[in-house]
């Protein structure tokens, strides 16, 4: 796997639990010892349960809110689902954001100030060679990081994306991602994905 460290974080992988801002990361409140937080299969009480928190839960992504902020989407193991949003409430845990896509496999854990990890297939980039040229937000919340590498310039997008899918589980995300590899020679390549908000 290539690995290249950028030194710049995606503003969005520090936001808070709100309903104007996803992805955020979450934990469970008033939920009683020895009772659940049920997911369920749609924003509604009768729909199927399909997994559950318990009480102390930490560091559950959501991923989207209904219209009326009453439920919120969540993702739990390989599945996305649903839960009353009244009993989330921001965590404390530290966060970073992971873009990543299937065809090829490829992946940037952006680590905050400390910097990120890249990987493709190809195998591994050294640190000391990496530059990173901008890193720009648009009002529409799409992030841009663009850093040189030998004989390419490697450009990651992430975007708003209702429900990303990574088509390899049945989670949904908030977040798509595109990356583009130009190489000196005059080709590049277009990989696309999607992004999430992991508690570190």
């Amino acid at each position: 796997m290539r690995a290249l460290c950028i030194a710049l974080p995606f503003v969005i992988a520090t936001s808070a639990v709100a309903q104007d801002i996803v992805p955020s990361i979450a934990r469970v409140i008033g939920v009683a010892e020895g009772d659940v937080l049920n997911m369920r299969a749609g924003p509604d009480a009768s729909d199927e349960i399909v997994g559950a928190f318990p009480p102390d839960a930490d560091g559950i992504e959501i991923t989207a809110y209904t219209p009326d902020g009453r439920w919120a989407r969540v993702n739990a193991d390989e599945w996305s689902g649903w839960v009353a949003a009244r009993f989330l409430a921001p965590s404390d845990l530290p966060t970073f954001l992971s873009c990543f896509g299937t065809e090829p496999f490829w992946s940037i854990d952006l680590y905050g100030p400390d910097g990120g990890i890249w990987s493709t297939p190809e195998g591994e980039f050294s640190p000391t060679t990496s530059e990173v040229l901008t890193r720009t937000v648009d009002v529409d919340m799409r992030e841009t990081l663009i850093a040189l590498y030998e004989d390419r310039r490697i450009t990651v997008t992430s975007f708003p994306e209702t429900a990303c899918s990574d088509g390899m589980s049945d989670k949904l995300f908030a977040l798509g991602a595109s990356a583009i590899i130009q190489y000196d020679e005059g080709w590049g390549e277009v990989w696309s994905g999607c992004c999430t908000m992991v508690a570190d």
